[in-house]
């Protein structure tokens, strides 16, 4: 798509036509309250999390790297992709409904595996301080959320929506630096960080069949 067809003028225009599908709007309604739904389940399973005893493991990365606070070159980056993302995504509604779908089935496959695996942070961690949690949950810091990497998995998905070009190779770059300064911060154990891209690929994958299967048929 060219640069002038990501005119923020054409945004409008685009769901008009797509308003017309009964289909897509029903899809639409349903994927933003399912996403509510499950964003206020993550609150409380937070709180859970928070509560319970966990595992320490032995991280070899850990016993070589000093932990430095890169919260906010962290945040600045994820928050740049998130943000370029949603904008390339209005212009692509059926995409924009796939790719929160595929973000809320991240989240609940996270609850899963957060569930089955409870872990304590390294003792040598740095707070992240995570701006937007921060403003859902003021006053409580998370740091028992490890597997598997929110961030990581939340990078790399924003790359697969991408379609192929520069933007696509950046969102990489930027996806593996984000990575690669929770494993330096000790916020996360290198095991959180690889599942992450395992499993956001995991949903990636399970949306596109969906978008195949269902709506892609005339």
């Amino acid at each position: 798509m060219a640069i002038e067809s990501y005119h923020p003028s054409r945004i409008v225009t685009i769901w008009k036509n797509h308003r017309k599908s009964r289909k897509i709007i029903l899809f639409f309604v349903l994927s933003v309250a399912f996403s509510l739904f499950v964003a206020y389940l993550l609150s409380l399973f937070f709180e859970f999390i928070e509560a319970r005893p966990g595992v320490l493991l032995n991280d070899p990365l850990f016993n070589i790297i000093s932990p430095i606070d890169l919260s906010t070159p962290i945040f600045i980056v994820l928050y740049l992709m998130l943000f370029i993302s949603i904008y390339r995504l209005c212009f692509e509604p059926i995409k924009f409904i796939l790719g929160l779908n595929g973000y809320t089935l991240i989240i609940l496959i996270r609850i899963i595996t957060l569930y089955v695996t409870p872990l304590d942070h390294s003792p040598n961690m740095i707070e992240l301080k995570d701006p937007f949690l921060w403003f859902f949950y003021p006053g409580h810091m998370i740091t028992k959320d490890l597997f598997f990497s929110g961030h990581t998995a939340t990078g790399f998905f924003l790359y697969l929506l991408l379609p192929p070009g520069r933007l696509k190779k950046i969102f990489l770059i930027a996806t593996l630096f984000v990575a690669s300064a929770l494993i330096i911060q000790q916020v996360h154990y290198s095991v959180d960080v690889f599942a992450g891209f395992a499993f956001s690929y995991l949903s990636y994958s399970i949306i596109t069949v969906i978008e195949r299967k269902f709506l892609s048929k005339k």
